[in-house]
């Protein structure tokens, strides 16, 4: 028969164990957010040209650079 203290244990080391496991998939998030954010500032940063040839490239970079940079706010808030 289990004694109360090795159930109180048991129960102790499962919500230990939830915790961690949910501040783990947290910190992944924020990890994901903040590389996205960079990525985004990258992009904008980068790619706007005052060349007329590379005009439509800067403007997809700009465009990919602030939905990165929106996606990583979103993954931060969430």
């Amino acid at each position: 028969m289990i004694s109360i203290k090795t159930l109180m244990l048991l129960i102790l080391l499962i919500l230990l164990l939830s915790t961690a496991i949910l501040y783990y998939k947290i910190f992944i998030k924020k990890i994901i957010a903040i590389s996205l954010i960079l990525f985004g500032l990258f992009f904008t940063t980068k790619f706007p040209a005052n060349d007329y040839q590379l005009e439509d490239f800067s403007k997809i970079g700009i465009t990919l650079g602030i939905l990165c940079i929106l996606l990583g706010i979103c993954f931060l808030i969430w």
